[in-house]
């Protein structure tokens, strides 16, 4: 019974499909598009290394999970029932990966790949979700299959049969100490008082639970708004006696309710944070291709905005993805304006096209900073500076973007889930065509064209919103959020 209770946090079929999904794409896939691994080193790293860490992180946050709420401290027992629920999934999913990774590399040793896979899936139990924003775990995981991809690769199977007992044994240890330390008191102590939601019961409840996922959010702001009471709370009274009577004053509001009186700039803030990722993010890539023998460092930085736009698909969604993360990056907040339904529409409508056109803006500058920074480091200059190539995909996501949003609002979630696919499938689209479009883009019928597309979409988002705002119960309450979570009021 105690165990059955543990599976609804676990979700195993929901579990199981994404694991299953980011073990062929981001173990198998990435390790050979990435580092160029045959593709037998590629499955035995993905099934030995990055599926036990991915089951581990499930397999911790339904442990987690009821451990961080405020009533945790008053239930009798629940450290033990959840580490005992752990140990047995622990034990059943190493079994699990050591029959895949025997299957996939026969000559590899089992006892080995038994020992390093419980070593790894117990490996997150020691997270607390306190820092990072509860993601220490998985920034973790990915760094250690980076490791293992950049330092071991091939010689994983051969390191395994030379110390196969050392591997189980030394496993089995860590294995222990990971589970003990993961529920001790003083970890349960610590997790009641902060606020942790599964991956699992997140991922998609976004599209079939939209209103249990806004009381969530809210329940994680207001906690995390009183535990920072008395330090940080200073200066959030908005002084100002009244609001002008325009929408972009309203959007004022908006931005003072998420960013408090003494931080106005904090908007830009937000979206220069996502341009210090994305510089990160493309040294990181570029140094992984120059470890793996394509080019050089600065070769490789210099490309990032070539015409052909990058050489792996890692890298080729840098751009769109981050400007899709950017765009809809502003905070949660569930307020009630005191404004008309169409005042909200309008309110709503200019803000997503100020984050959506920020976030073409200042990621496209940074991407181009980057890519100028190797162009003349490494003295290859691409035509136009690169610039053409990044300006095709800001226009081809400037039409996708508001489409995106628009999707989001729908009411059924397989209507949100059908708009969406094809949009997602278009802006992959655009990284690999841009070759193809620069020259037709960029003459008077085809920026006519763009203009015209431009502009429709973003008049669907102008319905779709005033559409939504009209049919919604706006005495259950309104969810004025980031665009990714609008929409998520009762409607009639």
């Amino acid at each position: 019974m105690k165990l059955l209770i543990y599976l609804r946090f676990l979700r195993p079929l929901r579990s199981l499909k994404t694991v299953a999904f980011y073990t062929g794409i981001g173990g198998w896939a990435f390790g050979q598009t990435l580092f160029h691994l045959d593709p037998k080193t590629a499955w035995l790293i993905a099934l030995a290394v990055a599926l036990p860490l991915l089951l581990g992180i499930f397999i911790a946050g339904a442990a987690h999970e009821p451990m961080h709420r405020p009533f945790a401290l008053l239930l009798p027992g629940i450290r033990e029932r959840q580490r005992a629920a752990a140990t047995v999934s622990v034990l059943i999913a190493a079994l699990a990966t050591t029959c895949g990774a025997a299957w996939a590399s026969p000559s590899v040793s089992p006892p080995a790949i038994f020992g390093l896979a419980c070593a790894l899936i117990s490996f997150p139990c020691i997270d607390r979700h306190q820092v990072l924003g509860g993601l220490g775990s998985g920034l973790a995981s990915v760094a250690i299959w980076l490791f293992t991809c950049l330092a071991v690769g091939p010689n994983l199977g051969p390191t395994l049969n030379c110390f196969p007992w050392i591997f189980l044994l030394g496993g089995l240890a860590i294995s222990t100490i990971c589970q003990v330390n993961g529920f001790l008191r003083e970890s349960l102590r610590s997790r009641a008082h902060t606020p942790f939601i599964a991956y699992q019961t997140i991922f998609c409840s976004y599209l079939f639970h939209r209103g249990m996922v806004a009381r969530w959010q809210a329940e994680i702001s207001a906690r995390r708004t009183q535990s920072r009471q008395g330090s940080s709370a200073t200066g959030r009274d908005w002084k100002v006696h009244s609001v002008g009577p325009t929408s972009f004053d309203w959007i004022r509001v908006f931005w003072h309710a998420n960013f408090g009186g003494r931080k106005r700039g904090s908007f830009v803030g937000v979206q220069m944070t996502f341009a210090i990722m994305t510089l990160i993010n493309a040294a990181i890539a570029s140094g992984i291709a120059c470890m793996t023998h394509h080019h050089q460092f600065w070769d490789n930085l210099a490309r990032l905005a070539a015409p052909e736009l990058m050489y792996g698909i890692p890298l080729a969604m840098l751009q769109p993805g981050m400007i899709v993360l950017c765009a809809l990056a502003l905070p949660l907040q569930r307020l009630a304006y005191p404004i008309s339904r169409e005042r909200l529409a309008r309110v709503e409508f200019w803000q997503i096209t100020v984050q959506s056109a920020a976030a073409l803006v200042i990621i496209t500058a940074s991407i181009l900073l980057a890519s100028l920074i190797g162009q003349f480091v490494s003295g290859k200059l691409l035509a136009g500076y690169g610039l053409p190539a990044l300006l095709t995909v800001d226009l081809q996501m400037a039409v996708l973007l508001p489409l995106f949003v628009a999707a989001g609002k729908l009411r059924r979630p397989s209507f949100r889930i059908l708009a969406g696919i094809p949009i997602v499938a278009a802006m992959m689209l655009t990284v690999f065509t841009t070759s193809h479009w620069i020259d037709r883009i960029f003459t008077l019928p085809g920026v006519l064209l763009l203009l015209i597309a431009i502009a429709f979409s973003q008049w669907v988002l102008w319905r779709r919103l005033h559409r939504l705002y009209a049919t919604t119960d706006m005495v259950v309450g309104t969810s004025f959020t980031s665009p990714l979570l609008l929409g998520t009021a009762t409607p009639r």
